[in-house]
């Protein structure tokens, strides 16, 4: 299911990204809806480069559609600093970056305590970089103990899941003019 991405699409982490697509990123999320499995699907949050309006719009999705299983499917954080490519000028020192991201991700936690995440390649940028520099995984830390969530996110190389009679539907993060959320789930 594709999703859309609840990056801020001004941020540095969409800089880069920014060549190569023609037009503006679709903000949002998915929902899987059925009358056994409702599940809320996110992807590509990128904190902390993520939308103002992020929190906000994930809790109105998981109230409005009464939602009870939470998946990530990858970039829950961007890990700018530890980028195989040129760091942005104006990003965020890595201390500054992961004190935000954990920051968005303790929040994130509290609004959705039991989440199942797939890592996305921004998510595996520290044991890549380890890996280039011959570290042993082990030596890391694991991703609830970095962002500072505990055992109730669940973080793997990917989760496979039956929808049964449930259908996907794309959740949109409508924008006003000045780059806000409007405030409901349409």
């Amino acid at each position: 299911m594709s999703v859309g991405t609840l990056a801020d699409p001004n941020s540095i982490a969409m800089r880069y990204g920014k060549k190569f697509v023609k037009r503006r990123p679709v903000l949002g999320c998915g929902a899987i809806i059925g009358s056994k499995f409702r599940a809320l699907v996110i992807s590509d949050t990128h904190a902390p480069y993520h939308h103002r309006d992020t929190l906000a719009f994930l809790k109105a999705a998981k109230k409005d559609l009464q939602l009870d299983t939470i998946y990530h499917v990858g970039d829950v954080v961007d890990n700018h600093y530890a980028s195989y490519h040129e760091s942005e000028y104006d990003a965020f020192s890595p201390a500054v970056e992961l004190k935000k991201a954990r920051e968005f991700c303790q929040e994130l936690q509290s609004m959705f305590p039991i989440m199942k995440i797939s890592e996305g390649n921004h998510d595996l940028l520290n044991k890549r970089k380890a890996k280039t520099a011959g570290l042993a995984e082990c030596s890391l830390r694991s991703y609830n103990e970095n962002f500072g969530t505990d055992d109730g996110w669940d973080w793997q190389e990917s989760h496979f899941f039956e929808i049964g009679d449930s259908q996907p539907v794309l959740l949109p993060m409508v924008l006003k003019a000045n780059g806000r959320w409007i405030g409901r789930i349409l």
